[in-house]
């Protein structure tokens, strides 16, 4: 949450801090850093449904739900530090 806010605050034309190379380069690492987390994703078996960098859909292709569970919790564990869900 800290992350977004620094962000929004670095991001926006009227804030006293804003330049237009910084926010090329933080949109730039953002990207990287969304396309590593969608490939981790699918080296994980999943299928992305859809994604954007408010929602992730994923297509889980086990058939038990105790399963895919236990699978993915680490990843929504560690996501969860850095995010709100």
């Amino acid at each position: 949450m800290v992350y977004l806010f620094n962000c929004r605050w670095l991001l926006d034309p009227s804030a006293l801090l804003y330049d237009p190379a910084l926010k090329k380069l933080i949109h730039t690492i953002t990207r990287k850093v969304f396309a590593q987390l969608l490939n981790e994703f699918k080296r994980l078996g999943a299928v992305v449904v859809y994604a954007d960098l408010r929602r992730i859909g994923l297509y889980i292709r086990h058939h038990v739900v105790c399963t895919s569970v236990v699978h993915y919790m680490p990843c929504v564990t560690v996501l969860s530090d850095y995010f709100d869900f």
